[in-house]
């Protein structure tokens, strides 16, 4: 199995009566696929400061990956997949 790790460009509509509803959403290009993992990073402020001259506070960043779910569900069993969606706040167990 091939790894490609292409990032799409992510995009938002501010608008929840677009396409996507409101939600962030990806452009596939013909012959592409969509990706089975993004990577995102979270960026949040520390206490700390620059330094004693800088209001700026330094910045914490925290990589994170998400998972194409028709991938994860192509390789679990149904009961497996059902557990990882509850887990996930996305099904009531």
């Amino acid at each position: 199995m091939k790894n490609n790790f292409k990032q799409p460009s992510i995009f938002y509509e501010e608008s929840v009566e677009g396409l996507s509803a409101g939600f962030p959403f990806m452009q596939i290009e013909k012959n592409e696929s969509i990706p089975n993992v993004l990577f995102v990073g979270a960026i949040s402020d520390t206490d700390e400061q620059i330094d004693d001259e800088s209001s700026e506070t330094i910045k914490e960043l925290v990589m994170q990956s998400y998972y194409n779910s028709e991938a994860i569900k192509s390789v679990l069993d149904e009961k497996t997949f059902n557990s990882l969606k509850v887990a996930l706040g996305l099904r009531k167990a």
